[in-house]
């Protein structure tokens, strides 16, 4: 609740996580055998089998954030080649100011997490994880750590495989823009460059909209394999 996608959203109450936790713990209580928990929550024991949960509980939340990430980097890549770098406002998710694309794009990832019930996988992922590590057991491995490490790389591929065609049709207005510029010095370049610009890449975007989906769904895919991973 604190790291996944779409629960640690800003906008979610507190209140609305607290109650989620409990039912998805209640939900736990009654499928996995707890009794191998510690007996006295309050020792060094105690603070070291909370402390196991909280890190893995964190490490399946970022992984899932990784591929969310993706569609940040392929909003703030199409918002600076279209010039609209500069065209923040504060993201209801996050809770920080990002470039409106970049939001257009989050929005998009998260149809796509709940379409294809990443979270209710997500949420069975946890259950599922009481299973392989009962209460008192519960450990991250190294290699699980580098293969989060690793999983960045699927977030910027994915993040190019989005911003591509948009971006790449954008560079080519400018580059004819550019040419024209050249061949007529009083042309008022930014009088019709920008515009231009804009209406290339906002076209490209309605384009490219149905398409979008595939890479955030494998980006998504991935961070939940990763997630999976690390509760084997």
């Amino acid at each position: 609740m604190l790291a996944a996608p779409l629960f640690a959203a800003v906008a979610v109450p507190l209140q609305v996580r607290v109650g989620m936790g409990l039912a998805i713990g209640f939900l736990s209580l009654s499928t996995t055998d707890f009794s191998t928990a510690a007996a006295d929550i309050v020792s060094v024991q105690g603070g070291v089998t909370v402390l196991m949960e909280l890190l893995l509980g964190l490490a399946i939340g970022f992984a899932m954030q990784v591929g969310f990430a993706a569609a940040q980097v392929g909003g703030e890549f199409v918002s600076n080649t279209m010039g609209l770098g500069f065209a923040s406002m504060n993201d209801p998710l996050s809770g920080i100011s990002s470039p409106v694309v970049a939001q257009f794009f989050g929005l998009l990832a998260t149809l796509v997490f709940l379409t294809g019930d990443f979270h209710l996988l997500l949420i069975d992922l946890v259950v599922r994880s009481y299973a392989v590590f009962p209460p008192g057991t519960a450990t991250l491995q190294p290699a699980s750590v580098g293969d989060l490490v690793d999983l960045g790389s699927v977030m910027f591929e994915a993040g190019v495989v989005v911003a591509l065609p948009i971006a790449a049709m954008v560079i080519a207005v400018q580059v004819v823009m550019a040419f024209v510029s050249r061949a007529a010095p009083a042309f008022n370049l930014f009088a019709v460059g920008i515009p231009a610009t804009l209406l290339v890449g906002v076209g490209m975007m309605a384009i490219m909209v149905p398409s979008l989906s595939y890479p955030l769904r494998t980006a998504l895919t991935e961070s939940f394999s990763q997630a999976q991973s690390m509760v084997r």
